[in-house]
């Protein structure tokens, strides 16, 4: 125990500082007593001496309210607590440097779930290009296309609440680590960002959206497929950082699996195809402007739509339809690709992730 440690230090101090040793109750050896008083007149003994009394002095100048404590404490108690107390803290980029080294291990000591979400885009992608090969220019091939984006939408969307437990393992380490000054929040919260959040949520997307949009038969034009590559991206950072929120918020991790699955659900119900925008009420039609779902989905259908013309015979009668005008019957903004849909998926991506931080640096601590 401490004050075991303390009294055995001042009896090794007072043996130290008394030659003759006249406080013990049994006289020293001779050679013992005088090897003793050989050190207790040496110019090292003087040197710590003098260490302990400036260090004692120091400690007790800068803490004036605990001056009559610090002079009952030992010296080498004292010696402790200066050393703590004049410890300076490693910058913000050695912390960020260590911080994501250690993420960047955990991903490669443990790559099933980086593995599961390659593999998956991959598979994934081959089997809806199988399925909606060289999709037509006619009414069901209208359906087709709201029908991939739709699933692709929700594909990612609850493929990112496998995020939920990234911070969940961590959290009590984060609250000890932070309480003993380890590193501060910001430089957690970057790196795990960087080497948890966008290997999953960047990566995977684009390699699905290489895949299926050639397989398919979209738009054949390079705008066209960087701006489908873009939607899907944003989308699943968007996603990400709403799953990361309710992480960081919800510690348990099964209230958190209902609160990100209830989350999903609500927005695949706004997205645009299960309830027609303009017929919705209006005192709930701000429920779509809420949903991510709903401005990935309407930037992906009028980025393949908008320009198209549809051709249906039925009955020996030709019918040529713009897409755009069915677009706007399902209550999609045929203008909508920037601004509102892109936009608002880059604000959302913003805000949550910004509240997430704002949460985990105010709320998320040790309480002792």
């Amino acid at each position: 125990s401490t004050n075991f440690i303390k009294k055995k230090t001042s009896q090794l101090l007072d043996i130290f500082s008394i030659s003759g040793s006249q406080k013990s109750s049994k006289p020293l050896p001779p050679k013992l007593s005088a090897l003793l008083k050989a050190y207790a007149d040496s110019e090292i003994a003087a040197s710590i001496k003098a260490e302990i009394a400036e260090i004692s002095q120091a400690a007790n100048g800068a803490n004036a309210n605990g001056a009559a404590r610090a002079t009952e404490e030992l010296p080498d108690v004292v010696d402790e607590t200066a050393a703590l107390r004049t410890r300076s803290r490693a910058s913000y980029g050695t912390q960020f440097r260590i911080l994501s080294g250690r993420a960047f291990k955990n991903l490669y000591r443990d790559p099933a779930l980086l593995t599961a979400h390659y593999v998956s885009s991959i598979v994934i992608a081959l089997l809806c290009g199988g399925l909606f090969h060289n999709v037509t220019n006619d009414i069901s091939g209208f359906q087709n296309r709201l029908g991939l984006f739709f699933f692709t939408l929700a594909l990612f969307g609850f493929s990112c609440l496998s995020s939920l437990g990234l911070f969940a393992n961590e959290r009590i380490l984060f609250m000890r680590e932070r309480a003993n000054g380890y590193y501060s929040s910001f430089t957690y919260f970057s790196s795990k960002v960087l080497f948890d959040i966008l290997p999953l949520r960047v990566v995977p997307p684009m390699v699905f959206g290489s895949i299926v949009y050639g397989l398919v038969g979209l738009v054949p034009t390079v705008p066209a497929f960087w701006k489908f590559i873009l939607t899907l991206v944003l989308f699943n950072l968007t996603t990400a950082s709403v799953v990361l929120l309710i992480s960081v918020v919800v510690a348990n991790t099964g209230v958190a699996s209902l609160v990100g699955t209830l989350v999903m659900l609500y927005n695949l119900l706004f997205a645009g195809l299960l309830i027609n925008r303009d017929s919705t009420a209006k005192p709930v039609a701000w429920l779509h402007a809420l949903s991510f779902f709903h401005a990935a989905y309407e930037a992906m259908a009028v980025n393949e739509l908008r320009y198209l013309q549809l051709k249906e015979i039925k009955y020996g009668v030709e019918l040529d339809v713009p897409a755009a005008t069915i677009l706007s019957i399902f209550g999609f903004r045929a203008q909508a690709f920037w601004w509102p849909d892109i936009i608002t998926l880059v604000i959302m991506f913003s805000v949550f992730t910004i509240c997430s931080f704002i949460y985990l640096h105010l709320y998320v601590k040790e309480k002792r």
